[in-house]
């Protein structure tokens, strides 16, 4: 992606909504597993399934993992910026927090150029 692209895309109301209804598909689909490492990874090889139709490689899961956590204890910490995230109507299953990472997993994944590109 050309840094404008992916600036546009980022902003996009379309994509971030896309990201949202991806973030909590994700966290209903696959349910929390006995670690948050093992429940991340099969989060992961979901939003990779359903987005780019493959699994994650070992550095693509490393590093939707450092994504995960570094969202997650942030929106941990601002339960403002979580809503915002997550949107309407707010989770009640689930923590929300945890959808409000997964959107952002979601927003950077729906940004990929092997998401937006067809080759």
């Amino acid at each position: 992606n050309t840094p404008l692209q992916a600036l546009t895309i980022w902003n996009d109301p379309a994509f971030f909504d896309a990201a949202q209804l991806l973030g909590r598909r994700v966290v209903a689909e696959v349910p929390m597993e006995t670690s948050p490492q093992e429940t991340a990874k099969l989060r992961s090889e979901r939003a990779f399934l359903l987005c780019l139709g493959r699994r994650p490689s070992a550095v693509e899961m490393s590093d939707v993992f450092a994504l995960y956590k570094a969202s997650r204890e942030l929106t941990d910490k601002d339960e403002d910026a979580a809503k915002k995230l997550a949107g309407e109507p707010l989770p009640t299953s689930d923590s929300l927090s945890e959808v409000a990472a997964w959107v952002s997993v979601g927003r950077a994944i729906l940004n990929l150029d092997e998401f937006i590109t067809k080759e």
